[in-house]
């Protein structure tokens, strides 16, 4: 079966290929942070132990102030990977680490973004900044995620440090943009959350909930159990950045052959996508007979709940949350899964990674 096509996977072949390390069991990998399919990331930080050109005493994270006469000495880890991955994926900079470093647990913090658009005000913006509100400090998100039972979690507690609706000009800027963002930074999240807070602040915001479920859902006295809701479009989604103590950034040079083609990779995809944005954005106008994008409004008699895909997913009647069926509890759900034979299996292919894994030449991280 061929695996399917991840950044992962692309990044591991472009490592291959270009020698910088034998292979993903014996490099050290560790990534911040894990995204849906369908979700980007702008800032996605990952760690490995890399051929270098310098001696262990020569190296930044063993002690040396700085390289022996100036950076170019050591690879260019930015022009070689960038020469052999697709275009979609680029790496914006690489650091030294120290042995120790650990791309996930080594992270202060995680900054996302959820864009949407509100074309004619059907979003009470006010509304699900309120909501937003009650996200934040350090709470249970067991009501705001998907349990992943391969990693057996029983503490679903996190530290959200903002959380905030705020308009989206664009790039360039366009002050009359009617996208807008969720702004989200928070210690860690769990699988799926950031798509199951954005599902409930679109209810919220479609004036189907008052802002007060977010913080009902987070009382595990009133929601012991998730009730069942469906989760938020995942291509708005994006993790853009992720936060760390003391990694010194080394980015190609300004006027460098790799910069140049780094913007130039850039470039292309975002002009590529402007002109279909400009082609679909005539279509709507010419549909609707005015300057103005239209979307159209609902005719039928059933309701719709945004997800954030564009068009509203049509439902007979909107039950409330409050209403709805409830998932089982995670400690059953785990402990089922335990008694599986896959659990098993697993647990067997972690022991047998763990006693291949090697040590390597030199630690990076790459951003």
């Amino acid at each position: 079966m061929t695996p399917l096509p991840t950044v992962e996977l692309e990044l591991f072949k472009a490592l291959e290929k270009t020698k910088l390390i034998q292979s993903k069991d014996t490099c050290n990998y560790s990534r911040c942070g894990r995204t849906d399919k369908g979700v980007s990331a702008m800032g996605q930080v990952s760690a490995f132990t890399v051929r270098s050109n310098l001696v262990p005493e020569d190296r930044l994270e063993n002690g040396c102030k700085e390289y022996p006469s100036n950076k170019k000495i050591e690879l260019d880890y930015v022009q070689i990977l960038n020469g052999v991955l697709p275009t979609t994926i680029r790496v914006l900079a690489w650091s030294p680490v120290p042995d120790s470093f650990n791309a996930r647990f080594s992270c202060k913090g995680r900054y996302y973004r959820y864009f949407f658009t509100n074309m004619d005000g059907e979003l009470d913006i006010d509304a699900m900044r309120t909501a937003a509100g009650y996200f934040l400090g350090e709470h249970d998100f067991r009501n705001f995620c998907k349990l992943d039972v391969q990693k057996q979690i029983t503490n679903f507690c996190r530290r959200i440090d903002r959380a905030d609706i705020v308009p989206y000009e664009g790039v360039p800027a366009n002050p009359g943009s009617k996208m807008w963002m969720l702004e989200l930074q928070g210690t860690a999240f769990l699988w799926h959350q950031v798509r199951c807070m954005m599902a409930i602040l679109f209810l919220v915001g479609q004036r189907l909930e008052t802002p007060e479920i977010v913080r009902d859902l987070l009382d595990m006295q009133k929601y012991p159990t998730k009730p069942e809701y469906e989760m938020a479009y995942d291509i708005p989604l994006v993790l853009y950045d992720c936060l760390f103590d003391d990694l010194e950034w080394i980015y190609p040079e300004e006027s460098s052959r790799a910069r140049n083609k780094l913007l130039q990779d850039s470039f292309a995809i975002w002009h590529e996508y402007k002109l279909q944005e400009t082609m679909s954005g005539l279509m709507c106008a010419t549909i609707s007979r005015t300057r103005e994008i239209a979307s159209g409004k609902q005719t039928d008699r059933k309701s719709g709940i945004c997800t954030g895909e564009g068009q509203l997913k049509a439902t007979k009647a909107y039950r409330n949350v409050a209403k709805r069926p409830r998932q089982e509890a995670f400690d059953i759900v785990n402990e089922r899964y335990r008694k599986s034979a896959k659990y098993g299996q697993q647990q067997r292919k972690m022991e047998a990674k763990a006693r291949s894994r090697g040590n390597g030449d030199t630690m990076e991280g790459i951003e």
